[in-house]
């Protein structure tokens, strides 16, 4: 085979979800489930066979899907967060084609999006290293639930982060 591309998942990310700034795929993972330590490790397991056998190998961490009509708006779970990493069924299509037919690339690992408005997912190494020009896009619809559920998400993190550096303290 020439090539091995690796539906990958953006909850290789997940724990970035309250934080600020843009995810490129140069960030570190955070997983916070076994879902995504899994797709993690298939990620890792693909970078190893284009180590140990020259094998090319895309992984793409891929956003929000859903079945049926695949249309973005407030009824997508992980609120805004979610719509922010809408993917349309064409795109998706789209982009799978261009990984099987891409040259030149050895391993990577892409984040893919559609092209959603103020959305925290960097899309440009996808575009530049197998021409994804993705078709469509959407800009989350924030009411006040969903504000809410960002800040809570937020609040969460920073105990979680506050936790973590007590436990570094007391070096368990």
């Amino acid at each position: 085979m020439r090539r091995v591309v690796f539906a990958s998942s953006n909850w290789v990310m997940a724990g970035h979800r309250p934080g600020q700034g843009v995810l490129t795929i140069d960030m570190d993972p955070y997983p916070i489930n076994p879902y995504g330590v899994s797709k993690l490790m298939g990620e890792r397991m693909g970078r190893s066979a284009h180590a140990r056998r020259g094998l090319s190998v895309i992984c793409f961490r891929i956003g929000y899907l859903q079945r049926g009509d695949n249309r973005p708006g407030t009824h997508m779970g992980w609120s805004g967060w979610g719509q922010g990493m809408w993917l349309s069924n064409r795109d998706l299509c789209q982009a799978m084609e261009r990984a099987v037919l891409a040259e030149d690339v050895g391993f990577a690992v892409l984040n893919l999006m559609s092209d959603n408005p103020g959305m925290r997912w960097d899309i440009e190494m996808t575009k530049r290293t197998i021409g994804y020009a993705p078709q469509d896009g959407a800009a989350p619809v924030l009411t006040e639930t969903i504000e809410q559920d960002e800040r809570s998400a937020r609040d969460l993190r920073r105990v979680a982060e506050r936790l973590d550096a007590l436990l570094q303290e007391r070096r368990w």
